[in-house]
């Protein structure tokens, strides 16, 4: 029997071309203070249709992103904060994506994205150490589209600022981390296809 071969370990850096949205396109958050999952499967969606755009327009992003508040009000009874799990639940029932849960460590991420699969992650937002960020710390899903050594590159749709927003590992999972007590899932990431 032949062994079989150790696959290659994935490129020491990686990016992903995924259109970006603030989760609140006119900054109104008051609409959208909830909106990051949806967000995150907006701009997902986006690239798994191969769109190429650097961001999405804020009139097509703020129609999407009700969309599927709307959806789920409808569906679901109401718009609350999704665990990983039901946010692949949203992009599947919605758009028709398959999912898939993962663990997620350096070296799935790595894997993951190498093999063109961005990763959504759950987070507390004060654990990311992100100075745009408002008083409050609250749960959120952050897209990851790129890594290198030092850690991931980002769309982060939870500030205007955060299109290709870069955090260190150490503070990726600390913010992974810092949200299991609210939403009782450890390290998991989240994978769309189409």
């Amino acid at each position: 029997a032949t062994e079989s071969p150790t696959p290659a370990p994935p490129p020491t850096g990686a990016i992903l071309s995924v259109p970006y949205t603030v989760q609140a396109p006119f900054a109104n958050w008051k609409v959208h203070q909830e909106s990051c999952e949806e967000a995150a499967v907006l701009m997902y969606h986006d690239f798994l249709q191969g769109d190429t755009r650097a961001n999405i327009p804020p009139t097509e992003a703020d129609q999407q992103l009700k969309a599927l508040k709307a959806w789920q009000v409808l569906n679901w009874g109401a718009e609350k904060d999704l665990a990983v799990d039901r946010t692949g639940q949203l992009a599947q029932a919605y758009y028709g994506s398959h999912y898939q849960v993962i663990q997620v460590t350096e070296d799935s991420i790595r894997q993951a994205v190498a093999a063109g699969h961005p990763v959504v992650v759950p987070v507390m937002t004060h654990s990311l150490q992100n100075p745009h960020y408002g008083a409050h710390t609250v749960y959120h899903e952050l897209l990851i589209k790129g890594y290198n050594g030092g850690g991931v590159v980002s769309n982060d749709a939870g500030v205007q600022e955060g299109k290709d927003w870069f955090y260190s590992w150490s503070i990726l999972f600390g913010a992974i981390d810092a949200q299991t007590p609210k939403m009782s899932q450890g390290r998991l990431g989240l994978i769309l296809t189409r």
